[in-house]
């Protein structure tokens, strides 16, 4: 049996309503006050590298189980609130996800943030600015959300300071908007429909370590960076950055693809980023973070290795741990190996060096192969006869890779032809300071030319 209760009393007549259905009116109405608190503030792009008037944005997130329409929903500063509208896809927000609240233009007008994620929800204002006139970029604003029946979701202040293109991200997304709450993000053009890049998240390891390697480093000139894929699937960069040692200013990368067992160069003339890094002569760090601002990988070097040449640096083997300096080799040719295997590759690491000829005995040529271990940087290789005297120079301080070849045709330094004997390979291999780090011997016998040759 339902009792009434007052609805609505006036000095002529006093209404009522079943108390149950009040009871459910309440349930509903805390249910949905509820799901409106859930939607959080996370991310606000109040002073971006590009266009100040389409490239400004505010993030949103749903921490709650349920979807939240945001129809009707306004967004703006303490002057002017502005109607959220959708840009495709509608106004709903499923719980675990993203929304991307974009300035009116920037569809059609700007590519700064493409490709953004395919499961975040788009939104822009009604108005061409976020609030008065856009978020100021000299004095703190208040960012401030409202649900359709006027009540305000959430208020952050931001304080500006930060460099251009660097967003203030939430720490803990559902931790309330309290200054020390707040970071400036880490990736240069912030983290739009991404998690954030101050979040606890982007500490957990990354899967794609040991997949994504960077495989070599140009430091000279016209810088680059190239990457390798050891997996077997594509693997899409749209939302991973670089950086130097300089951790809190990532470079954000576009949507670039990088095919199984295949190489892509990063800078200016490949995968171009937001901006460059400017690795350093005299030592640097190149560090790569996935879309989830996840490390994934690390190298350092120190000093010029490459002895003065505009050579890369090159890794040795993909599967060396990119920590280690052994790890890595200057490259053979000037200009390295840009989207090619590197010319120092080694498919197993020696851990001494050797030198051997074939043919062995020879009458008109043969080949004198070396290896030497990743440390190395460059070679000497010297022939000797039976009694110790140096009768050729074949290499003398040449950039090495792991390993490589040269032709002797039986002739002395002076372009003579030696006799008949058993020959001296010597072999030397030096690191970047000229130091000799390893040395080895082998023979070969010269059986002498036939008559008329």
């Amino acid at each position: 049996m339902l009792t009434a209760v007052p609805r609505k009393c006036t000095l002529l007549k006093c209404d009522v309503l079943p108390r149950g259905i009040v009871r459910m009116a309440f349930i509903l109405f805390f249910l949905l006050s509820r799901a409106e608190g859930d939607i959080v503030l996370t991310e606000v792009m109040f002073d971006p590298s590009g266009s100040e008037r389409y490239d400004e944005f505010v993030e949103l997130y749903n921490t709650g189980p349920d979807t939240v329409d945001l129809e009707g929903w306004t967004i703006g500063d303490a002057e002017e609130l502005d109607r959220l509208v959708p840009l495709e896809g509608g106004t709903s927000l499923p719980p675990g996800r993203f929304a991307l609240i974009l300035d009116s233009g920037y569809m059609g007008r700007s590519t700064t943030y493409d490709p953004l994620p395919p499961d975040v929800l788009l939104l822009a204002i009604e108005d061409a600015s976020f609030g008065k006139g856009g978020w100021s970029n000299s004095s703190p604003e208040p960012v401030r959300l409202f649900d359709p029946e006027g009540r305000e979701v959430a208020r952050y202040t931001y304080s500006p300071g930060n460099p251009p293109g660097y967003s203030d991200e939430k720490v803990e997304l559902d931790g309330g908007d309290s200054p020390d709450n707040w970071r400036d993000s880490v990736v240069e053009l912030g983290t739009p429909g991404l998690p954030n890049s101050v979040s606890p998240q982007a500490l957990l390891p990354s899967p794609y370590r040991g997949r994504v390697v960077v495989n070599e480093v140009m430091f000279k000139g016209e810088e680059w960076i190239e990457l390798y894929n050891a997996s077997e699937e594509d693997v899409s960069l749209a939302g991973w950055s670089i950086s130097d040692s300089d951790t809190l200013h990532r470079r954000r990368l576009p949507g670039c693809s990088l095919p199984p067992h295949g190489y892509l160069v990063i800078g200016r003339w490949g995968c171009e980023p937001s901006s460059w890094p400017s690795l350093n002569d005299a030592g640097d760090e190149v560090f790569l973070y996935d879309d989830l601002s996840r490390l994934v990988e690390r190298m350092a070097y120190q000093g010029d290795r490459t002895g003065g040449r505009k050579a890369s640096l090159e890794r040795v083997n993909p599967a060396l741990d990119p920590t280690d300096p052994h790890a890595w080799a200057p490259s053979v040719p000037e200009g390295g190996t840009p989207g090619e295997r590197n010319s120092t590759f080694l498919e197993a690491i020696p851990t001494s060096a050797s030198v051997s000829a074939s043919p062995d005995p020879f009458r008109d040529r043969t080949i004198v192969t070396y290896k030497v271990p990743s440390e190395a940087s460059y070679v000497r290789l010297w022939v000797f006869n039976s009694r110790g005297q140096l009768v050729r120079k074949l290499l003398e301080g040449a950039p090495s890779g792991g390993e490589g070849e040269v032709v002797w045709e039986g002739r002395d330094d002076r372009g003579e032809l030696v006799p008949m004997g058993i020959y001296v390979l010597y072999l030397e291999a030096m690191d970047h300071r000229r130091q000799v780090l390893h040395r080895a011997k082998g023979t070969v016998a010269f059986a002498g030319r036939f008559a008329g040759r």
